[in-house]
């Protein structure tokens, strides 16, 4: 079986699933074979966003992207730059032979270094309903021909206007806190809810698709959270929520 009719059939059947986490992971199961190991999902916020900001999905570590945003490298990053004006797919390699400044190469070495990824292809997606995005596809030994790229590009679209749906549409049971229950904790009913998402795992960027709210304003409420708790973190805010009763323990 060719690999175009390979992953026709893998899109038909990702149709049915419902689970982010398992929709992702059946297409990194498939693009680990063609040399692609990691796969990361992004979306343009506006200003001066940092990475963990505009991630949806990514196989790279929480402290990877501490490091990333503490060295500045997401302030220099010419993959997101040349992305913004491309609307074709191009590969890490097609980047680096661009000229590029000291901080934009020590950015490119940074993730190869760290990472072992040695080239990828990075499909740029446009669009008005979800907002620009970007799909990246990386690997240490990635299958760089054209029928691959042809594939990949392929599976970009599908990935980056699928996963907003799965996300907006998977609300796992009692994960929503009752509106109408009061809390003794002075948080309001939207302050909760974030919450409660971010006790499962979820970014700001996810929560706001879950709510249909930005990025920016799901931090906000985040943050308005730790303060009315007085704790500094997110953890300690969930633990003080679930022992209040304003969050529903998991």
């Amino acid at each position: 079986m060719s690999i175009v009719r390979a992953a026709i059939g893998l899109i038909k059947e990702m149709e049915s699933v419902r689970n982010p986490g398992e929709f992702l992971g059946g297409i990194r199961l498939f693009t680990k074979d063609l040399g692609f190991e990691h796969l990361t999902v992004m979306r343009k916020q506006a200003g001066e966003p940092t990475l963990k900001s505009s991630l949806i999905s990514s196989d790279v570590s929480e402290s990877f992207i501490a490091d990333f945003e503490r060295l500045g490298h997401h302030l220099h990053n010419p993959i997101v730059a040349h992305a913004e004006r491309s609307v074709a797919p191009f590969t890490a390699t097609e980047v680096r032979s661009r000229r590029l400044t000291s901080r934009e190469h020590d950015m490119l070495d940074y993730i190869h270094e760290e990472t072992g990824l040695r080239d990828g292809l990075i499909v740029p997606l446009k669009d008005a309903e979800l907002g620009d995005g970007i799909v990246m596809f990386a690997g240490a030994k990635p299958k760089n021909d054209p029928l691959v790229h042809s594939v990949l590009n392929m599976l970009g679209h599908c990935v980056y206007g699928h996963i907003h749906d799965l996300i907006r549409a998977y609300v796992p049971a009692a994960a929503a806190p009752d509106s109408a229950q009061s809390s003794v904790d002075g948080l309001t009913p939207r302050e909760r809810e974030c919450l409660q998402w971010v006790a499962r795992g979820k970014t700001d960027f996810e929560i706001g698709i879950i709510l249909g709210i930005s990025a920016r304003t799901a931090r906000f409420h985040i943050e308005n959270s730790k303060r009315k708790l007085g704790v500094a973190s997110r953890v300690q805010a969930v633990t003080a929520a679930m022992k209040t009763g304003s969050i529903a323990a998991l």
